[in-house]
């Protein structure tokens, strides 16, 4: 079976319109799988990607990930069943709960009942997605007597979903057709898998930076993990500290939160970067990326850091194509 790798959009990179394109474009020609574009409160995932399905031809257009309270499923399954007609059928729909950081502090909503929330967002997607009418009655949602307005390319669009604490890794288990965890480390997705259970699509994104000075890669990751385990809720500290290392992701949460971005940035390990990371010379990357494999994982999705150089940026896509 042919090996496979994802890619994350570089939504947040400051460059050229010109610059993105060539790493779309790019993807597409070096046969990866599929792109996802996240969407936190830079650049709407669904417009991007229509964008894209303009500039490629044959890799898979992925939202990775659009998260389940901004819009309502009604919205979710019209977005994505378009972007799957508008692309002949390259579409893949990445959900998550995201957290109370943006749900409550970006789109001032309550950040609540998210598993149950989870649930029937993917059972109406799927609902409006066969053509059928959606009479739905659900704990939080209750729709009637409306079906999609078009015929979708296809009835069933692969749904993946970015958990990675216990009861969601469950869930997505049971109702997904992908499992898409962040900075989960390497040596805790055997037992996450267990959690998830089911036979889905293992696709965790994983920052990779390739360069001969491991250090200067060390340096550009360093601050995105700082970041999401120091400030971005409690969900990302959690999924580093159950894995190894429990003291370090409290040190950096703790850090962070104390205004103490720098001591921060500069407390993330060596260690913690090569259990959630891909960093160094493209050998190294390599190898690294067959122990994901070994781990379980069926298409790591690469997200190179924002701040890389364009050589580095456009060689780590060259080297783990």
């Amino acid at each position: 079976m042919p090996t496979r790798i994802g890619f994350q959009f570089p939504h947040e990179r400051k460059a050229p319109r010109e610059e993105l394109l060539s790493y779309v474009q790019a993807v597409d020609q070096l046969g990866y799988d599929t792109i996802f574009v996240p969407e936190a409160w830079s650049r709407d995932a669904f417009t991007t990607l229509g964008w894209i399905a303009a500039n490629t031809r044959r890799v898979g257009l992925g939202t990775g990930i659009v998260n389940i309270f901004s819009r309502t499923p009604a919205l979710i399954a019209q977005s994505i069943a378009t972007l799957d007609e508008l692309s002949d059928g390259r579409a893949v729909l990445g959900l998550g709960t995201s957290g109370p950081v943006v749900i409550e502090n970006w789109h001032g909503l309550k950040f609540e009942h998210g598993l149950q929330r989870t649930r029937e967002t993917v059972e109406i997607v799927r609902l409006a997605l066969s053509g059928e009418r959606v009479d739905y009655d659900g704990e939080i949602f209750k729709l009637r007597n409306f079906r999609l307005g078009f015929r979708p390319k296809r009835n069933r669009i692969p749904i993946y979903i970015a958990s990675i604490g216990p009861k969601n890794n469950a869930l997505t288990g049971k109702i997904a057709d992908g499992w898409m965890p962040t900075w989960l480390p390497l040596q805790g997705i055997a037992a996450a898998r267990v959690e998830v259970s089911g036979t889905v699509d293992v696709a965790p994104c994983i920052m990779a930076c390739v360069t001969n000075d491991p250090e200067q890669a060390f340096d550009l990751i360093r601050p995105h993990i700082a970041y999401y385990v120091g400030g971005m809720g409690t969900f990302y500290r959690d999924a580093v500290a159950r894995f190894g290392f429990s003291e370090l992701a409290t040190h950096i949460h703790s850090l962070w939160q104390s205004g103490q971005r720098k001591e921060a940035i500069q407390a993330v390990s060596n260690e913690l970067i090569q259990q959630v990371a891909l960093a160094g010379s493209a050998g190294d990357c390599r190898t690294r990326l067959n122990q994901y494999r070994e781990a379980g994982v069926d298409m790591p999705v690469i997200v190179v850091p924002h701040s890389a150089p364009h050589d580095i940026f456009m060689g780590t896509l060259e080297a783990l194509s």
